[in-house]
C-alpha cells in the first residue's frame, strides 16, 4: 500500500480515486511514498529518503525544486489542462473587465445606493464614464498556444475578434486544437505590433521570467490591455507601473493631447504614397469582417485568372508591378506580363489581359462602424466596381469599399530578395517534387530540367555567398518567367494510341460511355470492363484525333454538327480534343466536333440512352481518359527505311516530324517501322 502526503486542499473526487487503488491518503503522513500538491512551495521543504513521485494538480511547477528532485530520483508530475476550460472563462471575463471599467461601475453604483428617486437620473447621466471598446474587431495577441491558450484563441474569434498567435514550442496536440484563422506570428514583436489586447498563457521559467518588461511595453500600442493567466514573475510589475504612469502623463497633458489629435486630423488627410513604377509590391487583403477574415492574403496570378492566398506568401506570381497612365494604374504581374482586368458586371471574376484596366489607387474612407480611418488600407478600382476578394478564393469585381471590408488592401514594396529568392527555390523544388512528367497538363523534361539546372542549383549557390540584390533576383525571376511560359504536356502527347482508354464523364463521373450493338453510344455504369467499353484513338497530321471502339474497331462520329445530336459509331471523323475546367472545379477533356461550338456530353436523367453533342461550356461535356493495360496490338512489321506514310509516331504515342536515330516508329498507316 502507497502512503500519499497531500499539502494542499485536493478535490475528493481525486483523493477518492488513490483509496478505492488501495493508497493510504493523509495530509500528517511523515513518511510518503508520494505527495500531492497545488500550491505549496516545496524548495525549503526536506523530503524524505523513501519519496518516489509528486504530482502537481495544475500545470506549472515553479513551486517545485526540480533539479534537487531529479538528483534524488523524484519523478514529477503535473497536470496540464486540467482546468483549462475554467482558465479560459476567467481569460474571456478578464477581457470584457480590461475593456470596461466594470469594478469602478459597482462602487460608482454603491455611492449613490441612497440617493432615492435621483438614481435613474444619475445613472443615465454617469454611466458614459464607465463605457469601454468592444472586442468585436479588435485584434488579440495569445502568447503560448497551450491547452489554455488554444481556448482563448478560439473563442475569441468566435467573439468577432481577430486573432496572433506566438509559440515557438507549441504541441502537435496543441496545433490540432487551434483554429485555422489564428495567425501564426514568427516573433514576439509582431504580436507587440498588432495587439490591442494580449493574452499570457506560458509557464514561469528562467526564460519567461520578466519576459513582459520595459523594453517590451514600449514597442506595444498605446492602450493594449494586458490578461497575465501565467504567473506573476512573467511580467516586470516595476516597468509595467511606470508605462502606465508615462501613459497617464501623457493623456493628463491636455495641450499635448490637442496638438496629437491635430497632427493625426491633418495626417489622415494628407496623400497617401503611391507606388513606384519599376518597384516590385504585394497586393495584401485588409479585409478584418468577422466573417471574410483575409487581411495578409496576397494576390496572385493563376493562367489568367487572378486569385489570393490566405495567406501571406512570397511566390513570384504574387509580384505585380504599377505603371503610371492617364487617370490611374495598369497592374500588371511580373511573371506574366498581363494587367488586371474589371469585368463589365458586379461579382464577376477578375482576369488578367494583355491590356488591362485602368485601375485607381484611393484611401479607403468609407466607414465601418468606429472605423473611420486605417493608415495605408487602400480601394483598388475601375469604372466605379472595387477589387473585391471573394470566398471562393478569385478576386472579383465588387461595390462595397467600407474599411473592415473585402474591397480594401494594402500594397506592400517587395525589398528583400534574398528573402524572396530563397521561396523562389522553395516553389521550384515543390513543382520538381509533384511533377508528373508525361501526364496532362504537367511540365514536360525539358521545363524541369531548366528548374533544377538553371535556377535550383545556381540560386542555393547565390544564396549561400550573402545578400541578393535586385538584379540577380530579376535573373531568376526571368527564368522562372520561361518555365512559366513553357509548354505544357499536351492531351495529344499525353495520350497513347498503343493502348486502349475508358472513357468516363468528368462530371458525371458514375457515367463511362459504352458502345452498343445498334452502332450508338451510350452512357453506362461499367460492372465489368468488356470490349464495348474500349476506346482507341488515332492521332491526325492535322493536330485532331480519330477515336475508335474496340467492338469492330469502328469510328465515333456525330449524326450531324449540332446539338442534342447522338454519337454513332461506324464513319471516319476528325475530333479535337482540348483540356477544360468547368465552373465547378472538374477538369477533363473535351471531345470537340469539327465546328468546334459541341463536345461529347452526358446526362443520364434527360438523355439516358446516348452520349449527345452539347455546347463545350456545359459542365457534363468533359471526360477522362482512363489508359488501360490493353495494347492496340499493332503487329505488321515493315522493315523498309521508306515507309508509305511521311507521318511518323514513337512508342509513347507523340507524333514526330521525322525520326533521327534508329529505332523502331509507327507509321500514319499503323505499321511498325524499323529504322
Amino acid at each position: 500500500m502507497f502512503k500519499i502526503k497531500t499539502m494542499n486542499s485536493i478535490s475528493p473526487v481525486g483523493l477518492e480515486t488513490l483509496k478505492k487503488l488501495g493508497c493510504a491518503v493523509s495530509a500528517e503522513e511523515t513518511n510518503p511514498d508520494g505527495m500531492l500538491i497545488r500550491s505549496a512551495d516545496l524548495h525549503s521543504y526536506e523530503f524524505n529518503p523513501e519519496l518516489l513521485g509528486i504530482a502537481r494538480a495544475g500545470a506549472g511547477y515553479n513551486n517545485i525544486p526540480i533539479e534537487d528532485c531529479a538528483e534524488r530520483g523524484i519523478v514529477v508530475f503535473n497536470s496540464p489542462g486540467a482546468n483549462a476550460e475554467a482558465v479560459k472563462e476567467q481569460e474571456i471575463c478578464s477581457l470584457v473587465m480590461a475593456s470596461r471599467d466594470v469594478l469602478g461601475a459597482i462602487d460608482w453604483v454603491r455611492s449613490i445606493a441612497d440617493r432615492g428617486e435621483e438614481i435613474p437620473k444619475l445613472v443615465e447621466k454617469g454611466k458614459s464614464s464607465f463605457s469601454g471598446p468592444e472586442l468585436l474587431g479588435k485584434n488579440l495577441g495569445v502568447v503560448g498556444l497551450g491547452a489554455v491558450g488554444a481556448l482563448v484563441a478560439n473563442i475569441a474569434l468566435e467573439l468577432g475578434m481577430t486573432v496572433y498567435g506566438y509559440d515557438p514550442f507549441m504541441s502537435v496536440e496543441a496545433a490540432w486544437q487551434l483554429s485555422r484563422e489564428v495567425i501564426r506570428c514568427e516573433n514576439i514583436e509582431e504580436i507587440y505590433q498588432n495587439s490591442d489586447y494580449i493574452s499570457l498563457n506560458v509557464p514561469y521559467t528562467e526564460t519567461t521570467h520578466h519576459m513582459f518588461n520595459a523594453e517590451a511595453f514600449a514597442k506595444m500600442r498605446r492602450g493594449v490591455r494586458i490578461v497575465n493567466e501565467s504567473r506573476a514573475e512573467v511580467v516586470d510589475d516595476e516597468a509595467m507601473t511606470e508605462a502606465l504612469s508615462d501613459l497617464k502623463g501623457d493623456m493628463e497633458n491636455a495641450d499635448k493631447l490637442a496638438a496629437l489629435t491635430a497632427s493625426v486630423s491633418q495626417y489622415k488627410k494628407a496623400d497617401i504614397t503611391m507606388p513606384e513604377e519599376g518597384k516590385y509590391y504585394q497586393i495584401l487583403s485588409a479585409s478584418t469582417y468577422y466573417k471574410a477574415k483575409y487581411e495578409g492574403s496576397s494576390l496572385y496570378a493563376s493562367d489568367n485568372n487572378v486569385r489570393f492566398h490566405y495567406t501571406k506568401q512570397y511566390e513570384p506570381e504574387e509580384i505585380w508591378q504599377f505603371e503610371a497612365v492617364t487617370g490611374g494604374y495598369k497592374v500588371k504581374n511580373v511573371i506574366t506580363g498581363k494587367a488586371l482586368t474589371m469585368p463589365a458586371g458586379n461579382a464577376e471574376n477578375m482576369t488578367l489581359t494583355a491590356n488591362g484596366s485602368v485601375m485607381k489607387i484611393a484611401l479607403a474612407t468609407k466607414a465601418s462602424g468606429k472605423y473611420t480611418y486605417i493608415p495605408a488600407v487602400l480601394n483598388i478600382s475601375s469604372g466605379g466596381k472595387y477589387l473585391t476578394a471573394d470566398c471562393t478564393g478569385y478576386a472579383k469585381s465588387g461595390t462595397d469599399a467600407a474599411l473592415c471590408y473585402q474591397g480594401t488592401w494594402r500594397i506592400v514594396e517587395v525589398k528583400d530578395f534574398t528573402f524572396m529568392l530563397k521561396h523562389l527555390v522553395e516553389k521550384c523544388e515543390t513543382v520538381l517534387h509533384n511533377a508528373k512528367p508525361g501526364e496532362m497538363g504537367e511540365p514536360t523534361e525539358a521545363a524541369l530540367s531548366l528548374l533544377s539546372d538553371e535556377i535550383i542549383a545556381p540560386a542555393k549557390a547565390l544564396i549561400g555567398k550573402g545578400a541578393v540584390s535586385r538584379s540577380e533576383y530579376d535573373k531568376f525571376l526571368a527564368l522562372y518567367a520561361q518555365f512559366v511560359a513553357m509548354p505544357r504536356t499536351s492531351v495529344l502527347d499525353a495520350l497513347d494510341e498503343g493502348y486502349y482508354y475508358n472513357l468516363r464523364n468528368a462530371y458525371f463521373t458514375n457515367y463511362l460511355a459504352m458502345a452498343s450493338t445498334s452502332n450508338t453510344v451510350q452512357p453506362r455504369t461499367m460492372s465489368n470492363n468488356t470490349d464495348a467499353y474500349q476506346w482507341r484513338i488515332r492521332k491526325n497530321a492535322d493536330g485532331t484525333v480519330s477515336i475508335f471502339s474496340k467492338v469492330g474497331d469502328k469510328p465515333a462520329y456525330p449524326a450531324s454538327d449540332a446539338e442534342t445530336k447522338n454519337i454513332l459509331l461506324g464513319k471516319e471523323y476528325s475530333w479535337k480534343l482540348d483540356q477544360h475546367t468547368c465552373d465547378e472545379g472538374k477538369t477533363g477533356i473535351r471531345i470537340i466536333s469539327a465546328s468546334g461550338a459541341y463536345s461529347w456530353y452526358v446526362n443520364a436523367s434527360s438523355w439516358a440512352n446516348n452520349v449527345i453533342l452539347k455546347p463545350i461550356a456545359w459542365g457534363a461535356s468533359i471526360w477522362t481518359f482512363e489508359k488501360l493495360n490493353i495494347s492496340t496490338s499493332i503487329n505488321n512489321v515493315n522493315t523498309s527505311s521508306a515507309a508509305s506514310s511521311n507521318v511518323y509516331y514513337d512508342l509513347q504515342g507523340r507524333q514526330l516530324h521525322q525520326p533521327v536515330q534508329h529505332g523502331v516508329y509507327i507509321n500514319g498507316n499503323g505499321e511498325k517501322v524499323i529504322r
